[in-house]
């Protein structure tokens, strides 16, 4: 068996979107990897708030660990908006086809309509495959009427294809992008992304991450940290035991995924990845951070807040006087920063967040309600 042991030591970076005034401790992260096993062994050795060390050790699965990390690799997500533009296309070419056999129909029955209404000695020849005429006469009239009324025709006729195809046009825009708005999106939830029609052009999907779906999929298979972190904090209150689970992720290295590209990601990653790769930012440690809190303490109820430029957390736990909170259909939450690297508690929210909280929710980009662990069935992972 090849054992592989790596020993990276990280010192937090200081240059967060929000810093606050306290600094985050040097942490030293331990992994071994057993290349023929299927799992990865995990060693956090970190100091507490008091000062205390703490070592957490905890395996995770390696099936679950590469899903994770391929759920939102560069990979999968070429492949997603792929498939989502070869589906499109093909709801476009398809209606395109409908409504030109439509408008070639509508065309030939007002053709004929009118061909009806012609003097004798006209002969109309409809070629309905390319919605064209020919207009044809064997007569005594003279060739100025028949010039005149062959004139008056083509307008008729003209004026006619362009009313019909403007409606079709119409009508076929409309129904493309309602079947685009109602496909695409089930196309997009089963990969972990939620696609809804921008508020401001009802032509476009706005995109982004379902975070809620994430967190659900990655609590149970991140129940080995949350086993390690219960371990600690057995017996605590249940304020204490976030603040132990907030303060470790906030000690994981900041890092937004985009300037160095890290696996090719879309500056997210899902909770295991960040374990793995000892590195997140906002949203990716909040997922986390929810994650840990369904498999701690499943009977709290968690909001995940997305305003521009972050992401923060907001608990259904019993708020002390000095807490920011935010009204969470009709009750206070208690904020969590699990950004880092400032060492925020329980409670405090940074000051570019604080505006947020007073704001109509219509002014707030997101706010998401996790459901807790105990709708999914998923017991505490504190034994007796």
């Amino acid at each position: 068996m090849v054992v592989k042991r790596s020993i990276i030591l990280s010192l937090l970076v200081m240059s967060l979107l929000f810093v606050g005034g306290v600094s985050a401790q040097r942490q030293q992260f331990t992994k071994t990897s057993q290349s023929q096993a299927a799992a990865t062994d995990y060693q956090y050795t970190f100091r507490s708030l008091s000062g205390q060390l703490e070592v957490l050790k905890f395996t995770l699965d390696g099936h679950s660990l590469e899903q994770s990390r391929e759920r939102f690799s560069g990979n999968k997500r070429r492949a997603l908006f792929e498939q989502a533009k070869k589906v499109s296309n093909s709801i476009y070419s398809e209606l395109q086809n409908k409504y030109d056999a439509r408008l070639k129909a509508e065309y030939s029955r007002y053709l004929q309509e009118k061909g009806k209404q012609l003097p004798d000695g006209f002969k109309l020849d409809i070629k309905k495959a390319k919605a064209g005429w020919h207009l044809s006469y064997n007569g005594h009239l003279s060739q100025r009427q028949v010039k005149h009324i062959v004139a008056a025709f083509r307008k008729d006729a003209d004026s006619q294809w362009e009313h019909l195809s403007a409606t079709n046009s119409a009508a076929y825009k409309q129904e493309s992008r309602q079947l685009i708005i109602k496909t695409l999106p089930q196309i997009y939830r089963q990969n972990f992304y939620v696609a809804r029609q921008s508020k401001d052009n009802k032509n476009n999907l706005e995109v982004r991450i379902d975070f809620a779906q994430v967190i659900m999929d990655e609590t149970l298979a991140i129940r080995p940290l949350a086993s390690a972190i219960a371990d600690r904090v057995r017996g605590l209150p249940d304020r204490e035991v976030i603040a132990y689970a907030l303060h470790f992720l906030q000690l994981i290295p900041y890092d937004n995924l985009k300037p160095r590209n890290a696996l090719d990601s879309t500056g997210f990653v899902a909770p295991l990845t960040l374990i793995d790769i000892n590195k997140g930012d906002c949203d990716t440690k909040s997922a986390a951070l929810a994650a840990l809190i369904r498999n701690l303490l499943p009977d709290i109820r968690i909001a995940m807040v997305l305003v521009p430029g972050h992401a923060f957390l907001a608990l259904d736990i019993p708020a002390k006087n000095s807490d920011s909170t935010i009204n969470v259909n009709g009750r206070n939450y208690v904020i969590v920063e699990p950004t880092g690297p400032a060492l925020s508690p329980v409670g405090r929210a940074h000051p570019e967040t604080r505006p947020y909280l007073t704001v109509e929710r219509e002014k707030i980009k997101f706010l998401l309600n996790i459901p807790s662990g105990n709708e999914n069935n998923i017991a505490s992972v504190f034994r007796m």
